[in-house]
């Protein structure tokens, strides 16, 4: 996979915030930064199974979210939609099952990863975006 241009959290965000282990904060990174093959790589099982269930490629980031997903073990990718006509959400997040947990969000008007709970991403930017 070719290196990506998105921002993302530091190595010490990473692991104060997720509370992971710095292995599992540069695996992260990692995945974000598209230095790890996704495809056919036997560490994602389940993201190459839905692969081969699509009947095109699914989009890069959606590639990295769901890898992301597999390695940091969460419930899936969840979208945040605008009330707006949008094409695409706002943001995408990674679901702990608790909207206050630090998880990985993906802002893409920004192309940008952060740290953050989905509970406060919606309340810090609900009327920005109009979020629903």
């Amino acid at each position: 996979m070719k290196p990506t241009n998105y921002h993302k959290p530091s190595l010490k965000t990473l692991v104060r915030d997720l509370s992971v282990t710095p292995e599992m904060a540069t695996r992260l990174r990692a995945i974000m930064a598209g230095e790890i093959r996704i495809t056919d790589n036997p560490d994602f099982p389940r993201t190459n199974a839905w692969i081969g269930q699509c009947h095109h490629k699914p989009r890069r980031i959606d590639l990295i979210l769901s890898a992301l997903n597999e390695a940091f073990e969460t419930c899936g990718v969840e979208p945040l939609w605008s009330t707006g006509n949008a094409s695409w959400p706002v943001a995408e997040y990674l679901n702990t099952g608790d909207s206050y947990a630090p998880t990985i969000l993906f802002l893409h008007e920004t192309r940008a990863f952060r740290v953050s709970s989905w509970g406060d991403f919606v309340e810090t930017n609900e009327r920005r975006y109009s979020l629903r």
